[in-house]
Protein backbone atom coordinates (compact mmCIF):
# COMPACT_ATOMS: atom_id res chain seq x y z
CA UNK A 1 0.00 0.00 0.00
CA UNK A 2 1.38 3.36 -1.02
CA UNK A 3 1.27 6.21 1.41
CA UNK A 4 0.33 9.55 -0.12
CA UNK A 5 2.45 12.53 0.84
CA UNK A 6 0.67 15.84 1.47
CA UNK A 7 0.77 18.48 -1.22
CA UNK A 8 3.03 21.40 -0.40
CA UNK A 9 2.80 25.08 -1.29
CA UNK A 10 6.23 25.48 -2.88
CA UNK A 11 6.17 29.32 -2.68
CA UNK A 12 5.43 29.16 1.03
CA UNK A 13 8.27 26.68 1.51
CA UNK A 14 10.67 29.04 -0.29
CA UNK A 15 9.37 31.99 1.77
CA UNK A 16 9.97 30.04 4.97
CA UNK A 17 13.53 29.22 3.86
CA UNK A 18 14.19 32.92 3.17
CA UNK A 19 12.84 33.94 6.57
CA UNK A 20 14.91 31.32 8.39
CA UNK A 21 18.02 32.43 6.48
CA UNK A 22 17.26 36.06 7.43
CA UNK A 23 17.38 35.16 11.10
CA UNK A 24 20.83 33.58 10.67
CA UNK A 25 22.42 36.59 8.95
CA UNK A 26 23.13 39.97 10.57
CA UNK A 27 20.65 42.76 9.82
CA UNK A 28 22.98 45.71 10.36
CA UNK A 29 26.67 46.15 11.07
CA UNK A 30 28.14 49.03 12.99
CA UNK A 31 31.90 49.54 12.78
CA UNK A 32 33.97 52.06 14.71
CA UNK A 33 37.43 52.86 13.37
CA UNK A 34 40.02 50.61 14.94
CA UNK A 35 37.49 48.24 16.53
CA UNK A 36 35.84 44.95 15.71
CA UNK A 37 32.51 45.49 13.89
CA UNK A 38 29.27 44.93 15.78
CA UNK A 39 26.63 42.80 14.06
CA UNK A 40 22.99 43.47 14.94
CA UNK A 41 20.49 40.62 14.64
CA UNK A 42 16.84 40.83 15.75
CA UNK A 43 17.77 38.76 18.82
CA UNK A 44 21.43 39.64 19.40
CA UNK A 45 23.94 42.49 19.43
CA UNK A 46 27.30 40.84 18.74
CA UNK A 47 30.24 43.17 19.25
CA UNK A 48 31.69 46.07 21.24
CA UNK A 49 29.29 48.85 20.12
CA UNK A 50 27.06 48.26 23.12
CA UNK A 51 30.03 49.23 25.32
CA UNK A 52 30.93 52.34 23.29
CA UNK A 53 27.51 53.90 22.89
CA UNK A 54 25.48 51.99 25.43
CA UNK A 55 23.25 50.34 22.82
CA UNK A 56 21.61 47.34 24.46
CA UNK A 57 19.02 44.81 23.37
CA UNK A 58 15.60 46.27 24.08
CA UNK A 59 12.28 44.70 25.06
CA UNK A 60 10.98 45.75 21.65
CA UNK A 61 13.69 43.66 19.96
CA UNK A 62 12.69 40.65 22.08
CA UNK A 63 8.99 41.00 21.20
CA UNK A 64 9.71 41.48 17.52
CA UNK A 65 11.99 38.44 17.52
CA UNK A 66 9.09 36.41 18.90
CA UNK A 67 6.80 37.89 16.22
CA UNK A 68 9.28 36.92 13.50
CA UNK A 69 9.53 33.40 14.94
CA UNK A 70 5.74 33.06 14.93
CA UNK A 71 5.70 34.34 11.34
CA UNK A 72 8.18 31.63 10.35
CA UNK A 73 6.04 29.02 12.11
CA UNK A 74 2.86 30.22 10.38
CA UNK A 75 4.60 30.23 7.03
CA UNK A 76 5.80 26.67 7.58
CA UNK A 77 2.32 25.63 8.69
CA UNK A 78 0.84 27.31 5.60
CA UNK A 79 2.99 25.12 3.35
CA UNK A 80 0.95 22.03 4.23
CA UNK A 81 -2.45 23.36 5.30
CA UNK A 82 -5.05 23.48 2.56
CA UNK A 83 -7.80 25.91 1.71
CA UNK A 84 -8.62 29.09 3.59
CA UNK A 85 -6.86 27.99 6.78
CA UNK A 86 -3.53 27.61 4.96
CA UNK A 87 -4.11 30.85 3.12
CA UNK A 88 -4.85 32.67 6.40
CA UNK A 89 -1.73 31.23 8.07
CA UNK A 90 0.39 32.48 5.17
CA UNK A 91 -1.28 35.89 5.12
CA UNK A 92 -0.81 36.42 8.87
CA UNK A 93 2.77 35.12 8.60
CA UNK A 94 3.53 37.62 5.85
CA UNK A 95 1.99 40.48 7.85
CA UNK A 96 3.94 39.58 11.00
CA UNK A 97 7.25 39.23 9.17
CA UNK A 98 6.70 42.46 7.24
CA UNK A 99 5.73 44.38 10.36
CA UNK A 100 8.58 42.87 12.40
CA UNK A 101 11.09 43.82 9.71
CA UNK A 102 9.71 47.36 9.49
CA UNK A 103 9.80 47.88 13.27
CA UNK A 104 13.32 46.47 13.68
CA UNK A 105 14.62 48.68 10.86
CA UNK A 106 12.87 51.65 12.48
CA UNK A 107 14.54 50.78 15.80
CA UNK A 108 17.98 50.55 14.15
CA UNK A 109 17.33 53.85 12.36
CA UNK A 110 16.47 55.60 15.63
CA UNK A 111 19.66 54.37 17.27
CA UNK A 112 21.71 55.39 14.23
CA UNK A 113 20.11 58.84 14.20
CA UNK A 114 20.59 59.36 17.94
CA UNK A 115 24.34 58.68 17.69
CA UNK A 116 24.72 60.34 14.25
CA UNK A 117 25.68 57.09 12.59
CA UNK A 118 24.62 56.53 8.97
CA UNK A 119 22.34 53.57 8.36
CA UNK A 120 24.37 52.86 5.22
CA UNK A 121 27.74 54.53 4.71
CA UNK A 122 30.40 56.19 6.83
CA UNK A 123 30.68 59.40 8.83
CA UNK A 124 32.71 61.09 11.56
CA UNK A 125 31.04 61.12 14.99
CA UNK A 126 32.06 61.65 18.59
CA UNK A 127 32.46 58.67 20.91
CA UNK A 128 33.66 59.36 24.45
CA UNK A 129 34.70 62.91 23.42
CA UNK A 130 36.90 61.67 20.57
CA UNK A 131 36.27 62.03 16.85
CA UNK A 132 35.83 58.60 15.36
CA UNK A 133 34.99 57.31 11.90
CA UNK A 134 31.98 55.04 12.04
CA UNK A 135 30.36 52.97 9.32
CA UNK A 136 26.89 51.50 9.14
CA UNK A 137 26.07 48.70 6.72
CA UNK A 138 22.71 47.11 5.98
CA UNK A 139 23.31 43.38 5.94
CA UNK A 140 21.53 40.43 4.25
CA UNK A 141 19.02 39.77 7.07
CA UNK A 142 16.83 42.77 6.21
CA UNK A 143 16.39 42.09 2.46
CA UNK A 144 16.03 38.35 3.04
CA UNK A 145 13.21 38.85 5.57
CA UNK A 146 11.53 41.44 3.34
CA UNK A 147 11.72 39.04 0.38
CA UNK A 148 10.40 36.22 2.57
CA UNK A 149 7.45 38.38 3.69
CA UNK A 150 6.65 39.33 0.08
CA UNK A 151 6.94 35.74 -1.11
CA UNK A 152 4.75 34.56 1.77
CA UNK A 153 2.08 37.07 0.74
CA UNK A 154 2.33 35.85 -2.85
CA UNK A 155 2.06 32.26 -1.61
CA UNK A 156 -1.13 33.23 0.27
CA UNK A 157 -2.64 34.84 -2.83
CA UNK A 158 -1.70 31.89 -5.07
CA UNK A 159 -2.26 29.27 -2.39
CA UNK A 160 -4.30 26.80 -4.45
CA UNK A 161 -2.16 27.23 -7.59
CA UNK A 162 1.28 27.05 -5.91
CA UNK A 163 0.89 23.55 -4.53
CA UNK A 164 3.35 20.87 -5.54
CA UNK A 165 1.26 17.73 -5.66
CA UNK A 166 2.73 14.32 -5.00
CA UNK A 167 1.89 11.45 -7.28
CA UNK A 168 0.13 8.51 -5.69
Amino acid sequence: MRQRLPSVNILALAATALMVAAMLFPWWTLAFEGNVPTDIYPYLIDGPASEFIGYKRSKQMTLLTYALSVAIGLSLLGTVLRGRVGQLALFVGSLLSGYGTYRLVARISLVAERYEIPLQGSAITYVELARTRVEGTIRPGIPLMAAGAAMCLLAAVLHSKARLRSSS
